[in-house]
């Protein structure tokens, strides 16, 4: 099963979904982690939702989720710049 199969099925899940955080997660596990319902992460974790570090066009859904959690513009501004969120 691809990363992408496993956050449709987080997206799609008719219960509550949770994320909770202990460590830094980027890309794909960064976006599979914000597909849940509720995210809870530690104070020092660091998120990076780029790619654009690793030369890949991430897919995992964030045009779906992501601009649903911050909008649009910032959803853009996340994955087109490898800046890291904490």
């Amino acid at each position: 099963v691809a990363i992408d199969d496993f956050v449709h099925r987080v997206l799609m899940c008719k219960k509550l979904t949770v994320s909770a955080l202990c460590g830094n997660a980027g890309a794909g596990g960064a976006m599979l982690a914000l597909a849940a319902d509720y995210v809870w992460a530690h104070g020092n974790v660091v998120l990076n939702p780029s790619y654009k570090a690793m030369d890949l066009f991430g897919s995992e859904y964030w045009t779906y989720s992501l601009p649903k959690r911050c909008g649009a513009k910032i959803a853009t501004e996340l994955t087109s710049k490898s800046v890291p969120l904490s």
